[in-house]
């Protein structure tokens, strides 16, 4: 039978295939960082935005100083619409990170320009470019406290056992002995 050179299978279909990796979009002055709370149906979430503080430099009698233009904040439960270019193509959830950006008209509305997977989200946690605030904080690293209260619980064997009959205590000894 002859080598198929020409086309045909599937299995030839990802033969010369190569990961490329891409960068990874971030935020500049007018695009935030944001945490998916709720979806609400529509491509519409609900999110917390965090917008860091921004400082401007402004020269005042041959000296520099630094004035702060705008203070940080989070903004919770703002309306989030998902931009139609990333619609069907990117799969948001509740807890994912997204890239915002804020409108001008409407201050109860965003519009989500970039949604990150979890791996970006790595990267940019690595890279130090997601900001330090507790809406970003991982919920996995927290550890699991088994105790009630303050106090542990201790299992007192003694009384465990002797309320414990099992099928052989059951059995006369003499029983036992002929098998």
């Amino acid at each position: 039978m002859p080598k198929n050179t020409a086309g045909g299978k599937k299995h030839k279909k990802a033969k010369n295939y190569v990961k490329v990796e891409q960068l990874v979009e971030g935020d500049n002055e007018f695009q935030f960082y944001a945490k998916v709370n709720k979806k609400l149906g529509g491509g519409r979430f609900s999110v917390d935005i965090f917008i860091p503080e921004k400082k401007e430099k402004v020269k005042v009698d041959n000296l520099v100083k630094e004035i702060i233009v705008r203070h940080e904040e989070v903004r919770q439960n703002q309306l989030a619409l998902v931009r139609g270019s990333i619609r069907k193509r990117s799969r948001i959830d509740v807890g994912n990170v997204v890239l915002v950006s804020l409108r001008e008209f409407e201050v109860k509305k965003v519009d989500i320009i970039y949604a990150y997977k979890n791996d970006d989200v790595n990267t940019l946690r690595r890279q130090n470019k997601l900001p330090e605030c507790r809406i970003f904080d991982n919920d996995v690293d927290t550890d699991v406290n088994f105790a009630i209260g303050e106090e542990e619980i201790e299992i007192n064997y003694n009384l465990v056992n002797s309320n414990y009959t099992c099928n052989y205590d059951l059995i006369p000894d003499n029983e036992i002995e002929n098998i």
